[in-house]
């Protein structure tokens, strides 16, 4: 079984093989119209004992406090907030320094990996939450995960959209390395062949 934390309307494309669980009821509406498996709850506070047997687990928690454009608490505790994540080496323990709950959310990914140990793990948020996927790969990697940490441009794999988020991939059995990119905005010939350019909105709405 997969489980997609913070699924909204399965943007990683896990589609039946994996439960949703998501808060907002009108994501949860659409994944339950699209037949995918939905649970409504709060990621911090549903019983992780729900879930017995997980083989990987994806998250995007909420990035309105690591956003330019939001209120930027979470970007003003991130120091705080990867000393937490270096700590929760000795075991799980909730942070609970900031004054908006969605700001804790980022941790909880750590959470989830450590009680239910999946056999795999991915996460991603905007660029500013890279130090704490570093701290948590840390973490990972002292229980026997190999895991790689970094900022993927969805342009350079087709997307027609600068969108920079930041990565975390992380597998119990096997090494694990980022994507190779299938497009780029200035294409030259390589030894494996040549890239796609970028997708342009022009190209993607015709």
């Amino acid at each position: 079984m997969n489980v997609a934390l913070f699924a909204g309307i399965d943007g990683w494309g896990l589609g039946p093989d994996a439960i949703h669980v998501e808060l907002d009821p009108t994501a949860c509406a659409t994944l339950a119209a699209l037949g995918l498996p939905v649970v409504r709850a709060d990621v911090a506070t549903y019983p992780l004992a729900h879930f017995p047997d997980v083989d990987g687990i994806v998250a995007s928690p909420p990035c309105q406090t690591f956003s330019s454009a939001g209120d930027k608490e979470g970007i003003r505790h991130l120091g705080a907030i990867v000393t937490h994540a270096h700590a929760c080496a000795d075991g799980w323990h909730p942070w609970a320094e900031g004054t908006d709950p969605r700001t804790a959310l980022v941790l909880e990914p750590l959470r989830y990996a450590l009680t239910l140990r999946p056999r795999w793990l991915a996460c991603e948020q905007v660029r500013a939450v890279l130090p704490v996927w570093e701290a948590i790969a840390h973490v990972l990697r002292a229980q026997g995960y190999s895991v790689w940490t970094g900022l993927l441009d969805a342009a350079d794999f087709g997307v027609p959209q600068n969108r920079t988020r930041a990565i975390l991939m992380a597998h119990r059995d096997r090494p694990v390395h980022p994507p190779e990119p299938t497009h780029a905005r200035d294409p030259v010939p390589g030894l494996f062949g040549t890239l796609e350019p970028w997708v342009t909105m022009a190209d993607a709405l015709g």
